[in-house]
């Protein structure tokens, strides 16, 4: 009986082991939770809700609109969006993952994004573009936007 203690053991230890590696590697991909707060911006954007919005980038963010001013800082971001949702009385935000690399408390994200904008006057148009986010986490875990920088594909 105590030769195979030892056996029964080792079978525990690799059994316990395997079971760590399966549960460290579902955490190594953090596309669940990034498509979360995803939704959560898209709540705001469809709010027209700036400060909300500004609040998913770090405090020392960079956005990068397509031939505008790079925003830098989350106050001037905010600013960004203030003037931008200030011409629409309605947005509908949708963002989809493509994919996400990610090295410690760093992910990087290619994805893509439409806006169906009403303006003020009630027209409406739509915005496509495909987008590159650098995600970093804060000192409380929190994913937050480092650098979104953003352009429209081209046309097919």
């Amino acid at each position: 009986m105590k030769k195979t203690e030892p056996k029964m053991l080792l079978v525990f230890v690799v059994a316990l082991s395997f079971s760590a590696c399966v549960t460290i590697e579902q955490h190594d991909d953090p596309s669940d939770e990034l498509q979360n707060i995803w939704h959560e911006f898209a709540q705001s954007w469809n709010a027209l809700d700036a400060q909300t919005c500004a609040s998913f980038y770090a405090e020392d963010a960079v956005s990068i609109p397509p031939e505008l001013a790079v925003r830098s800082g989350r106050e001037d971001i905010q600013s960004f969006y203030e003037w931008l949702f200030s011409m629409h009385s309605a947005a509908e935000y949708r963002h989809q993952i493509l994919s996400v690399s990610r090295s410690g408390n760093l992910a990087v994200e290619r994805g893509s994004f439409s806006v169906n904008w009403t303006r003020n006057d009630g027209s409406t148009w739509i915005f496509n573009a495909r987008s590159i986010t650098h995600w970093e986490k804060d000192d409380e875990g929190r994913w937050m936007i480092k650098t979104f920088i953003f352009n429209a594909p081209p046309a097919e």
